[in-house]
């Protein structure tokens, strides 16, 4: 099966309808649990590629399934964090995703993989690098010596062949640890972020 069409199976497959708006920096996507819906942030020049529109596809199916927190993370008001915050509820996500990816794509999910950990250097995010390097570690069975090995290791503690709500809520804490940081989940499904101390 092409990606074209495992594409095609997977928004078939989705119970919530898809909205594709063009005006992200990149493809996102956002599942709204309220509304029911799943919205596809296109890029304002440029296409994604066919495994980029996959893989948002398996964020949304991740929502259904396991929890709408996999399609996207609601932050309570903590904008002097925000950067922060953002980059690990994105890469918590990916974590996850990335598994899903291979599990339905292998070939394609690893070509894709093995090409952006070439691609990547030392200007990278640095959660999403250590992200690259544990999915290496993980999914090809490289031995990598790049990245934050605290965060490398974090990552490799929290199996993502199972894509649950606790396994997202320890996975983000053990990231956001070392700032001093700590989420959960409110009723309202939106994340609280407390201080729990502070690195001298």
């Amino acid at each position: 099966m092409t990606i074209r069409e495992l594409i095609q199976m997977t928004r078939a497959n989705l119970k919530w309808p898809v909205r594709v708006l063009r005006g992200g920096q990149g493809l996102e996507v956002y599942s709204d649990p309220e509304h029911q819906v799943h919205t596809l942030y296109y890029p304002e020049c440029g296409s994604p590629t066919v495994i980029e529109v996959l893989r948002n596809l398996g964020h949304a199916t991740l929502a259904e399934t396991c929890s709408p927190v996999f399609g996207g993370a609601l932050i309570e008001d903590c904008q002097e964090h925000q950067g922060t915050l953002a980059s690990v509820f994105r890469v918590t996500s990916l974590w996850f995703t990335q598994r899903w990816l291979i599990g339905v794509a292998p070939v394609e999910a690893k070509l894709d993989l093995a090409m952006r950990l070439s691609k990547s250097d030392y200007q990278t995010d640095r959660f999403y690098l250590a992200l690259l390097v544990a999915e290496g570690i993980h999914c090809l069975g490289r031995d990598l010596r790049r990245g934050d090995r605290g965060q490398v290791d974090a990552y490799l503690s929290v199996p993502p062949e199972e894509p649950t709500l606790e396994a997202y809520t320890r996975l983000a804490n053990l990231l956001l640890a070392p700032s001093g940081l700590h989420a959960a989940l409110t009723e309202e499904g939106s994340w609280a972020i407390s201080k729990i101390h502070t690195w001298k």
